[in-house]
């Protein structure tokens, strides 16, 4: 294992904002691309995705100059995978990995290269907060760099090509990381996620779970495909939703804490009794908790302890990153409970 660059914490899930921390988390921008004349790799054979890394070979040498590391798919045990998934380098669709399969992550894991999964060629850039104007130039210079080796497969008339049909297009994806405790408490999400498609947007939750509302309260705003939007146009919307989505769950919880500050507020500190004092905690109930203490710190409530401690919690308390640092042979949930107890034992 890559044991110096598998345990950082990659600065965009880590840091904090300037501006609406404690309900948008982070951006990200994906561009989705392929090779001309070259098959996509769910109908190519193995020679003709390893060409892929060939004609990239060069600018993914310079990528390596800068501090990108290379992980070869098939070579990832299940741990590394998990670790990956939880920076959001890695997606639980992928378990059938390939020894053409290569991931390239810059040093501080805020922007990755994937190669022959869907497509030959995925970029994800992010961000901490609501920056997709700024995280757009930055993810462009990577697309340039490696279209100065190759051709794109691309249509006058569509646009980028691609395997999906909601990559089609500019081939952008712009989605913001959102914590809505406030209107998921006021039942208000899904009246809201009705109306996003009609603006060609959805909201997802963040991680993938059975249970009724989203693990932690986090949701993901994306845009849908639209052959008609530009890149600009495209990042305009999602900024301007999420904006939106800013001023909705602040105000919901303002209304929440004046009528009901008792009620509230026993959420705040009950989850803090919880996080203080628990010999056992999972995964699910961790990001629960954090939830409640998320809405302490916006309403004042909680003052001892900052968004920061909680966003770094939400990333090192994972089990793939509990197990990176401890090994296997422990009890995650108990020392999960351990880690939380020690960064609480103050407030």
């Amino acid at each position: 294992m890559k044991k110096r660059e598998i345990q950082k914490i990659p600065a965009w899930l880590a840091g904090v904002s300037s501006e609406n921390q404690e309900v948008v988390l982070s951006s990200s921008l994906k561009l989705v691309r392929n090779i001309k004349n070259l098959p996509l790799p769910y109908t190519a054979n193995r020679e003709q995705m390893l060409e892929v890394k060939e004609r990239l070979s060069v600018a993914l040498d310079v990528l390596q100059t800068q501090g990108y590391t290379a992980w070869e798919m098939d070579e990832l045990t299940e741990l590394e995978k998990d670790v990956l998934y939880e920076k959001h380098c890695w997606s639980p669709e992928l378990t059938v990995a390939t020894d053409v399969m290569s991931l390239y992550t810059s040093s501080e894991f805020n922007s990755n290269i994937l190669l022959n999964y869907k497509d030959h060629i995925r970029i994800r850039n992010f961000a901490v907060g609501l920056k997709l104007q700024e995280l757009y130039p930055q993810i462009s210079l990577l697309d340039d760099l490696l279209e100065e080796q190759v051709e794109y497969a691309f249509s006058n008339k569509y646009g980028y090509l691609t395997k999906r049909i909601a990559d089609v297009g500019t081939g952008l994806t712009a989605s913001v990381v959102l914590h809505l405790p406030a209107l998921v408490g006021m039942e208000k999400i899904e009246k809201i996620v009705k109306g996003l498609g009609k603006l060609g947007l959805e909201l997802t939750r963040l991680y993938k779970d059975d249970h009724k509302h989203a693990l932690g309260n986090l949701y993901v705003l994306r845009n849908l495909p639209n052959f008609t939007e530009n890149e600009q146009e495209i990042i305009n919307k999602v900024t301007g939703i999420a904006k939106d989505f800013v001023r909705r769950e602040k105000q919901m919880r303002n209304v929440l804490y004046s009528k009901a500050n008792n009620i509230v507020e026993n959420y705040v500190w009950r989850a803090i009794g919880l996080l203080k004092y628990a010999r056992r905690l999972s995964a699910a109930e961790m990001l629960s908790l954090l939830s409640y203490v998320g809405i302490g710190i916006d309403l004042k409530i909680v003052t001892s302890v900052e968004w920061l401690t909680l966003k770094k919690l939400m990333v090192q308390a994972r089990d793939g990153h509990i197990q990176a640092q401890y090994g296997s042979k422990i009890n995650i949930d108990e020392l999960r409970a351990t880690l939380v107890r020690d960064v609480f034992k103050e407030v």
